[in-house]
């Protein structure tokens, strides 16, 4: 186990837990026992790897969300302290930020695999095939294309470039 992890044990019964990092580290603020958070969502019992600047890891760990935003994120006996209208039981999986795509032509996926085994494919295939085809109905098409791929694959957040990013930007909407 790395310096960073940090293992909950015992939960509610306020066992002591074995620890890297304090529990006071998590997010999640100190309250009266008696007060009781109301989320919208808390995701518990995962390993929960943080992007904070420790890099902590909370395994098991919760994350709790209220207005579409991240409220709290903490070893798994935090949560046992708040209230959500839905739970989700992800013991066994793991729970992370979503990954940034920081270059991408995203309509370009309508010429995936054009020529990829051609020297000088770029020359010779892809930008003849752009100058002929790329108009705005191909770009918001297969911006939802591969748009659908990357929230698959965990993609969250993307930065392109290419032409009419006006469509790709409504298929993104969508």
């Amino acid at each position: 186990m790395s310096g960073r992890t940090q293992r909950a044990a015992g939960g509610a019964s306020g066992a002591a837990r074995p620890t890297t990092a304090s529990a006071a580290g998590s997010t999640a603020a100190t309250l009266p026992a008696d007060d009781l958070i109301i989320d919208d969502l808390i995701v518990e019992g995962a390993a929960v790897l943080t992007v904070d600047p420790e890099w902590r890891i909370f395994e098991p760990g919760y994350v709790a969300v209220r207005d579409g935003r991240i409220a709290a994120a903490g070893p798994a006996a935090e949560a046992a302290g708040r209230s959500a209208a839905r739970r989700i039981d992800a013991r066994g999986r793991l729970l992370m930020p979503g990954f940034v795509n920081t270059h991408t032509h995203v309509p370009m996926s309508a010429f995936r695999g054009a020529g990829e085994d051609m020297p000088d494919r770029l020359l010779r295939f892809l930008f003849p095939l752009e100058r002929d085809l790329v108009k705005p109905d191909l770009v918001y098409w297969s911006s939802l294309f591969c748009l659908a791929e990357m929230a698959l694959s965990g993609t969250t957040t993307f930065a392109d470039m290419y032409y009419f990013e006006d469509e790709a930007a409504k298929a993104t909407e969508k």
